[in-house]
C-alpha cells in the first residue's frame, strides 16, 4: 500500500453519497476499508440501522474515524491481512482505494474470507479514460501527476471501465454491476468525436465507475 503515513494528509472527508444506492439494504454490518476520517460510515449510520466498522493505514485519520465508526482498525493491511475478522462483513466498501495499492489483487481476493455468505464488495476506482485526462495526453502529450484526482501522485495503478471488471473477475468475483459515476457533459468538440465514433468515448464522461461483486463461487450457488 502506497505509505500514507510518509505523505501530506490531503484528502477531503466527503460523505460518497453516489455509493450510498449501491449499498444493499439488508446490509447489517460493513466494513469500509480506506475510511479516512469515517465521513461515509457515519453518513451510512445516519441513513438506517447498520453497524459499521473501518480501515484506515493513516493514524491521524484513523483516531477521527474512531469518534465516528463503532470499530476502527489501523495498520498497513497489504502487510497485514489478519487484522480483519473473518466472514463477518455483510459488505465490504473499497472507496478510491485499490488503486494506491502495490498489489490490489492480492488484496481483492483476501476480502473473500472477511464476507459473510452472502457478502458483497462495492469499490469504486478512478478513471483513467476519464476525457480530461485523454484530452491532455492526445492533445498537449501531457500525462501529468498532481496531487488529487484520477492523476493522484500517490495512485500505483491505473484503471478503465474494461480493466475494471477483469480485475474483479481475476480475481474470483462475478460482477453484478458496473456504473460509471460523477460524469458531466462532454465539451461540444468531445461529444461530437464521441457521435462520430458510435459511442465509443462514452465512458470518458466519467470521473470513476462503481463495481458492486461477490465471490463468484457463491454467485453460482
Amino acid at each position: 500500500m502506497a505509505d500514507m503515513n510518509a505523505v501530506e494528509w490531503h484528502y477531503d472527508d466527503p460523505k460518497r453519497q453516489e455509493v450510498v444506492p449501491f449499498i444493499p439494504p439488508t446490509t447489517r454490518k460493513l466494513l469500509d476499508i480506506g475510511c479516512g476520517k469515517g465521513a461515509f460510515g457515519e453518513h451510512l449510520k445516519s441513513l438506517c440501522d447498520i453497524e459499521v466498522h473501518g480501515f484506515e493505514i493513516n493514524p491521524v485519520a484513523a483516531a477521527e474515524a474512531a469518534k465516528r465508526l463503532d470499530q476502527v482498525f489501523h495498520g498497513d493491511l497489504e502487510r497485514n491481512p489478519d487484522l480483519i475478522p473473518f466472514q463477518a462483513y455483510d459488505c465490504i466498501t473499497l472507496l478510491d482505494v485499490l488503486e494506491h495499492l502495490q498489489d490490489p489483487w492480492s488484496l481483492l481476493r483476501q476480502t473473500s474470507k472477511w464476507l459473510q455468505p452472502n457478502g458483497i464488495v462495492v469499490a469504486s476506482l478512478p478513471n483513467v479514460r476519464h476525457y480530461p485526462v485523454l484530452k491532455d495526453l492526445l492533445f498537449q502529450k501531457s500525462f501529468r501527476y498532481g496531487n488529487i484526482g484520477v492523476l493522484d501522485r500517490t495512485h500505483l495503478r491505473f484503471f478503465t471501465k474494461v480493466s475494471v471488471e477483469e480485475l474483479f473477475i481475476d480475481c474470483g468475483f462475478h460482477v453484478d454491476s458496473l456504473t460509471g459515476i460523477n460524469g458531466e457533459p462532454f465539451p461540444w468538440k468531445w461529444g461530437l468525436l464521441n457521435k462520430l465514433s458510435g459511442g465509443a468515448l462514452e465512458d470518458t464522461r466519467y470521473l470513476q465507475f462503481v463495481v458492486v461483486g461477490r465471490p463468484a463461487q457463491l454467485a453460482a450457488m
